[in-house]
């Protein structure tokens, strides 16, 4: 990102007061599974879509996602863009 600002993972509660932080990480490789793990819950999303429109929909979510990670964790893909 071009901000100097870097991408963390923050674990929070709903439940808690203004859900406060549980954990937080910056570990590349946290980073890098979680991408993978968001990307492949999307995926799945589209492939179970009971029809053709909801489909459409969690494909559009599924390429938002994918665009917005690649921005702020460019190391989770290779040069084409590929998880990696």
């Amino acid at each position: 990102m071009d901000m100097g600002s870097k991408a963390i993972l923050t674990l929070s509660v709903p439940a808690l007061p203004r859900s406060a932080p549980v954990a937080v990480s910056a570990r590349p490789d946290v980073l890098r599974t979680f991408v993978l793990a968001v990307l492949d819950e999307w995926t799945e999303k589209v492939q179970n879509a009971d029809d053709e429109l909801l489909a459409a929909v969690h494909r559009a979510e599924l390429e938002r996602l994918g665009r917005v990670l690649r921005l702020l964790v460019p190391d989770a893909f290779d040069e084409d863009g590929c998880l990696s």
